[in-house]
């Protein structure tokens, strides 16, 4: 997956939208789906737990084919992008401490990965506004350019490539 510029006005507000959206829709949805269960199934005395859950699961699974279905339409790219970005970088964090231990020693697949993973990480938490964490981010980054300058390597971020995780 290859890293791109967005606009994050644009992507935050189209967020919230569909944040919004999808809220509204699964509670009225599971509302009224439970609501026609009970009147067309339920019996006075009995708990109505069952269609009011059978209400729920079906406006999640409804609500899992329309994100399946649009995800790729462009109102939804920036955020389909950085639910692909969050892919990969949860990918990398399960081999975070091999990466590392590899850059360390100068491989240049684990530099380009490295590389790959701080800007990834930088552009996803700058557009989230999860700056919480910037300070321990930036200490690492700092240590994963000196790996750099010491292995004489200038890492391409375009390289990065998840099949060569399997290597650490």
């Amino acid at each position: 997956m290859q890293l791109r510029s967005i606009d994050k006005k644009q992507y935050r507000s189209r967020l919230k939208n569909t944040t919004i959206f999808t809220i509204i829709i699964l509670f009225s949805s599971s509302l009224s789906l439970s609501a026609l269960f009970i009147e067309l199934m339920g019996k006075d005395g009995q708990s109505n737990f069952g269609f009011n859950m059978a209400g729920v699961l079906i406006t999640l699974v409804l609500l899992a084919l329309l994100t399946l279905k649009f995800k790729t339409a462009p109102y939804f790219s920036e955020m389909y992008y950085v639910w692909c970005i969050k892919f990969e970088l949860s990918h990398i964090n399960r081999k975070i401490k091999a990466v590392e231990t590899a850059a360390k020693n100068g491989n240049a697949i684990a530099l380009d990965t490295l590389a790959y993973y701080y800007q990834a990480t930088q552009q996803v938490w700058l557009l989230d506004d999860n700056t919480l964490t910037m300070d321990e981010f930036i200490k690492k980054e700092n240590k994963f350019k000196q790996w750099m300058l010491d292995a004489e390597h200038f890492p391409d971020v375009s390289s990065y490539q998840r099949q060569n995780l399997q290597q650490f």
